[in-house]
Order: C-alpha cells, then sequence, then structure tokens
C-alpha cells in the first residue's frame, strides 16, 4: 500500500511498521503516483486550505480508489467530498494508537463504505471506531473538557498544575495528567475546538473555556508569531 502523509509527520515507531509491514510512506507532494491512502494530519491548523483541497479533488477525480482522512476535530466534515473522504482525529496521542476515529459524512454513510474502510484499516494493523459526524468524535471531545476543567481547577486555586497532573495520573490511572496533555496537544487546538462546540450548543457550560486555558492559548500563539 502506498501513503502519503500531507502535514505533521507521523510517530517515526508507526512509520517503521507500516514499512516492515510492506507498505511505502511517503512525505511529498502528489505528482506522479496515485497513493491507496492520503492521510492529511494538519487540516485544522492551517487558515487557507484552498490550494490542498484543489490538489485533491484532482488526485480524487484520476483515482476513485484513493481514500483520503482530513484530520478535522472542532467541525463536522463537509458532506460535498468523494465517498472515499472523511474526517478523522489526528491530535498526537491519536497518532500514535492503533485505534482511529472516523467520522464518514451523513450522505455517504453506507455499511459497505465502512467495509472498505476497515479492509484498508486491517492492512495498517489497525482498528478503527467510526463515529457521528459531529466536530469533537469522542476522545478529543471528552480530552477537551478534562483540560479545560483542570485549568479551571487551578483557576479556582484549588490545586497546582503538578498535583492536578500528579493527582490525574495516579488517581485516575491517566497515561498523563491534564496539564501534560494540553502541552502536548496544544492550548490553542484545545481552545479552537471548545469555542466552536460552545458556538454549537451555548446551553453547555462544559465547553466554556477556562481563562487560564485561554490566557496559555494566548501566549502560545504570541510566541509563535
Amino acid at each position: 500500500m502506498l501513503i502519503w502523509i500531507w502535514g505533521h509527520p507521523l510517530p517515526p515507531a508507526k512509520v517503521e511498521a507500516w514499512t516492515l509491514q510492506g507498505h511505502r510512506v511517503l512525505r511529498r507532494d502528489f505528482q506522479d503516483s496515485e497513493p491507496d491512502l492520503v492521510l492529511v494530519t494538519d487540516w485544522e491548523d492551517c487558515p487557507d486550505q484552498s490550494p490542498r483541497l484543489e490538489v485533491l479533488r484532482s488526485l480524487a477525480s484520476k483515482s476513485a480508489q484513493t481514500k483520503v482522512l482530513f484530520h478535522t476535530v472542532a467541525q463536522p466534515f463537509p458532506s460535498d467530498g468523494p465517498p472515499e473522504w472523511a474526517a478523522w482525529n489526528a491530535w498526537p496521542d491519536a497518532l500514535e494508537s492503533d485505534c482511529w476515529e472516523v467520522a464518514i459524512p451523513d450522505p455517504h454513510d453506507s455499511e459497505a463504505l465502512r467495509l472498505e474502510w476497515r479492509a484498508l484499516a486491517a492492512a495498517l494493523q489497525c482498528e478503527l471506531v467510526f463515529c457521528p459526524n459531529r466536530g469533537g468524535m469522542v476522545t478529543p471531545r471528552i480530552l477537551a473538557c478534562i483540560i479545560n476543567e483542570a485549568f479551571l481547577t487551578r483557576d479556582q486555586g484549588v490545586a497546582s498544575a503538578e498535583d492536578i497532573d500528579l493527582g490525574m495520573r495516579y488517581g485516575t490511572n491517566y497515561p498523563r495528567g491534564p496539564f501534560e496533555w494540553c502541552q502536548r496537544i496544544g492550548a490553542t487546538r484545545i481552545v479552537h475546538a471548545l469555542d466552536t462546540w460552545a458556538a454549537e450548543e451555548p446551553e453547555q457550560d462544559a465547553y466554556k473555556v477556562a481563562q487560564g486555558l485561554r490566557r496559555e492559548a494566548s501566549s502560545a500563539q504570541t510566541n509563535l508569531s
């Protein structure tokens, strides 16, 4: 299988595992060959995706077999793309996992298409969890709220970030504490997702961004500029 990565690189261990299975994994512009799978890992991180979208539409017109997964967490995936296009969660922890969350747009969601996706994932020794085509899917929506609640707890002076991380790792057996997860995922991504969900569901207080988390995101943006 030929796999193209467009955006942030995948973890080296995953690329190595796929290579040992006989797959080819390339990070390159789409020019000559036709891939079996395209993984767009930074779709929501870039403000203007028009040029890449045109390339991918051109690719879809050449090969109906090429499947494309777009990293879309904050918003549902548009329904006007080809049936072979779907959304997936590509936050850092998810990239390392062998279980992928995928959302197929409603007009294309069929058992036959799910079987095709499952066959492709099986070739990569991955398991798929099909989610409704809503922003956040499963893990990002829950994880963002946990991180937000941790910042709120710190803002209220209940505990320090270090103590909250320690308590959540040992008290709930989480692999990371909320602040560790925030640093790994990026506060900007989390705030963008929470703001998007809050606009869609204003009655949900869980999506109201804690002041400390918003400051963290603003600081990250300042450091990038």
